[in-house]
């Protein structure tokens, strides 16, 4: 709604600056007062998140290590998406571009926007074993190769919707 007042108002300064108009009806009514809908911001305990993990079928593993990845070192989707073999470093996982999906079909791999985006987490000795091993599966990697490769960001999402409903 603001949008339009906004809008609204800029046709309204053009009529009084150009048209003749006396004065502009909508700053005259003053600033829209529309109570802004507050969203609720829910979060996961470690039971709610393991029992989340419980309900990830066996073949689905490196969907399992993503959400674990995400939940116990904070990373950001696209962060998670587009770690390589080469960001692991001593047991620390260095985060240097993102891989996210545009307008639905399109992967972009691109860097991080801020500095402070490009940083270098800690994360559990058990995740680590977990992703390294999941590493090892892989095919002849290269140290630049994706480490969750075939995986798209609204996979993930999409994924996470479908295992979230069984609960």
């Amino acid at each position: 709604a603001a949008q339009y007042v906004t809008m609204l108002g800029s046709m309204m300064n053009y009529a009084v600056r150009y048209l003749g108009l006396p004065i502009n009806p909508v700053r005259a009514a003053g600033p829209c007062k529309g109570k802004k809908k507050s969203r609720k911001i829910g979060y996961w305990t470690q039971e709610t998140f393991e029992n989340f993990c419980a309900q990830i079928p066996d073949e689905d593993v490196a969907y399992r290590i993503i959400y674990e990845l995400l939940f116990w070192s904070g990373c950001r989707r696209g962060e998670a998406l587009g770690l390589r073999i080469e960001d692991i470093e001593d047991k620390k996982i260095a985060i240097r571009q993102n891989r996210e999906q545009i307008a639905g079909k399109k992967i972009a791999i691109q860097t991080p926007k801020t500095a402070t985006s490009r940083r270098v987490i800690t994360v559990p000795k058990k995740i680590m074993e977990k992703v390294e091993k999941w590493i090892e599966k892989l095919y002849s990697p290269a140290k630049e190769s994706l480490i969750f490769e075939n995986v798209t960001p609204n996979h993930v999402s999409r994924k996470f919707r479908l295992e979230q409903k069984r609960q």
